[in-house]
């Protein structure tokens, strides 16, 4: 939870931790809320716009709160985001790179999807895609990243945005956790973390179950 004294002493408000934890420091990307400048996320970007400097804005931090998922517990991983969901996916996903790279991660696969309105989007987090496309593990990593609201992103269509493939149009979250029956087959013990829309969610949970497949979820309504 974070409280900003120079909005409100008294509010507190959650965000998700987007960094990894051997980043070395906590970032949170927040999105602002649709009502705009009114509230909170609203009232935040006005702040980091002021001209203030980082070091001037106070901010209180508790926590964390929730319940977190143990890599080490699975041998596969299959990560997906809408949106803004992406920043429990992506400090996941970008820890287990590290731990890969340093050679203590025991999960054999780790598979990223993330759909976004534009490609714009994937900035903020356009580096970590970009090592995992440079450095892909010998597949251990993966990444799928559908963009389904820009210019020529028509369904299907893959498109190079600086390196890094996007593809045309939103996910099947059901065949993509269908592919994991393979894994249950041979013994493996997969699980799917789903972070975005109520719908996305949905989606993943019941081909979860339907398949055996340990499954976690957050969900947001904006």
């Amino acid at each position: 939870y974070l409280n900003v004294p120079a909005i409100s002493s008294l509010e507190w408000h959650p965000f998700t931790i987007s960094s990894a934890p051997s980043d070395g420091k906590v970032t949170c990307h927040i999105k602002m809320a649709p009502a705009g400048d009114v509230t909170f996320t609203g009232k935040l970007l006005g702040l980091a716009n002021s001209g203030l400097k980082p070091q001037d804005i106070h901010v209180n931090v508790d926590g964390p709160y929730g319940e977190f998922v143990d890599p080490a517990n699975f041998d596969t991983l299959l990560l997906i985001a809408g949106g803004i969901g992406v920043t429990p996916i992506h400090s996941i996903f970008r820890e287990l790179r590290m731990q890969m790279m340093k050679g203590k991660c025991s999960c054999s696969r780790v598979h990223m999807v993330w759909v976004v309105q534009r490609r714009d989007d994937l900035t903020p987090f356009f580096d970590t895609l970009a090592d995992a496309v440079n450095e892909p593990l010998d597949g251990r990593l993966q990444i799928s990243i559908y963009v389904d609201k820009d210019e020529g992103c028509e369904p299907g269509k893959m498109i190079d945005h600086h390196g890094v493939q996007v593809i045309g149009g939103r996910p099947n979250v059901v065949e993509e956790v269908n592919n994991l029956t393979d894994d249950v087959a041979q013994g493996l013990r997969p699980h799917v973390f789903v972070c975005g829309p109520p719908g996305l969610a949905a989606m993943a949970d019941l081909a979860c179950l339907k398949n055996g497949i340990s499954f976690h979820k957050e969900v947001f309504a904006f």
